[in-house]
């Protein structure tokens, strides 16, 4: 076992890692994408669904029986009460796996066809390895980038979030290829491949889910200003979304407070199309539907001013509802400052946001503080009342 080959550990891990089965090799390059940075553990269950993606049908064996063969060895195992959590044995276990896996082209191939968002990551990383010189180390020849670019095209196309991971590494390389000019030919071709290759497919699947995804359809308008691109994208199918969810939120039978998720998606949602598509909003037919979808959020909030709840139950109600009225008092003033509607709509949404302010300011008074007494009837004096030359004065 590896523990136990101490006098000359990198090369007992070398000799060690190449005798073992395939199947093993894989399920250490699994967790190659599952530790993230390399300094977490991970769950049992997400480091077999990434070995079961990148092992070899003809090489695989249960998941099970490899990692138990594998503790101790270049892995270590512990059971939390959320399950089996695996981890490096040793830091330098990751190193050697990647360059393990750098050394072997069918690998790296087999690796990139199958990997992750975070497979492509380790792929264009740079600094690693004991001594900080490893340089994008699953990209060895003209072969390994195209197979990267196809799945980088494969994974931002099924989830536009993806792009963020090859985003960042690629602005990560091209500050450091300031200082490297052998990073500066690598840098202009991942550059080439996010503009006209990954931002189209990213464009197509916002199109679709940029209400749903408000998050990604704001990294993909704030990368074409990084790359200083002009977004070629549609919102219309999007937009519809909103307009869809905001009736079925009007019509919801549920109370406010257990409901209070579409005023801050809208509000986000909108906020992005006026900074980054204010020409969309001016459309005469858009401006119809967005008095018809402001319209319906008031309506549902008026109906809130006239209601009367049930008394909460406990204290995890009432800071449930608390945080529910502050999430609505929130949405609905990011509403009130966009400067899409007439000013007296706009005093309305301020109004709105005061009075779940107010709700979630009165639900917090009723929950109770630290006991300033305990059962010894010592009662503990405010901070006010407090003299240190008192608390010293023995010492």
């Amino acid at each position: 076992r590896l523990s136990e080959a101490l006098v000359n550990p990198t090369k007992q891990m070398q000799i060690s890692f190449r005798k073992l089965p395939s199947c093993h090799r894989w399920m250490i390059y699994a967790l190659l994408e599952t530790d993230r940075s390399g300094v977490r553990a991970v769950g049992s269950s997400s480091l077999q669904s990434r070995y079961d993606a990148l092992c070899p049908p003809d090489m695989h064996e249960p998941a099970k029986r490899v990692l138990d063969e594998l503790t101790e060895a270049f892995i270590k195992k512990a059971r939390w009460f959320i399950g089996d959590q695996i981890d490096w044995i040793h830091p330098s276990c990751r190193d050697l796996a990647i360059d393990e896996l750098s050394a072997q082209s069918r690998d790296r191939q087999r690796f990139l066809s199958n990997c992750s968002e975070t497979g492509l990551a380790l792929a264009i990383s740079f600094a690693g390895g004991a001594k900080g010189l490893r340089q994008l180390p699953l990209l060895q020849d003209d072969n390994d980038w195209e197979y990267f670019e196809s799945r980088a095209k494969h994974l931002v196309s099924e989830g536009p979030k993806n792009l963020l991971t090859i985003w960042n590494g690629c602005k990560a390389l091209k500050e450091q290829a300031v200082h490297d000019a052998k990073l500066r030919a690598p840098v202009d071709r991942l550059n080439s491949i996010v503009r006209d290759e990954l931002m189209p497919r990213a464009a197509k699947r916002l199109e679709q889910l940029g209400y749903a995804d408000p998050h990604s359809f704001r990294m993909f308008f704030n990368i074409c200003q990084e790359l200083h691109i002009t977004p070629t994208i549609d919102p219309t199918e999007a937009w519809v979304d909103c307009i869809e969810d905001v009736k079925r939120w009007n019509e919801d039978p549920y109370v406010i407070w257990q409901d209070e998720r579409v005023p801050g998606e809208v509000a986000e949602f909108l906020s992005i199309l006026q900074e980054f598509c204010p020409e969309f909003l001016t459309k005469d037919e858009i401006q119809q539907q967005l008095q018809t979808m402001l319209n319906l959020v008031l309506e549902r909030a008026d109906s809130e001013d006239n209601s009367n709840y049930s008394s909460p139950k406990s204290e995890d109600e009432i800071a449930e509802r608390a945080n529910a009225f502050e999430a609505l008092q929130l949405a609905f003033g990011c509403l009130a400052e966009l400067p899409m509607w007439p000013p007296e709509q706009q005093k309305t949404l301020q109004s709105h946001s005061v009075h779940f302010e107010a709700e979630a300011n009165s639900l917090r008074e009723e929950l109770h503080g630290e006991p300033d007494s305990d059962d010894s009837g010592y009662e503990r004096s405010s901070s006010d009342d407090l003299n240190i030359d008192d608390l010293f004065r023995d010492l």
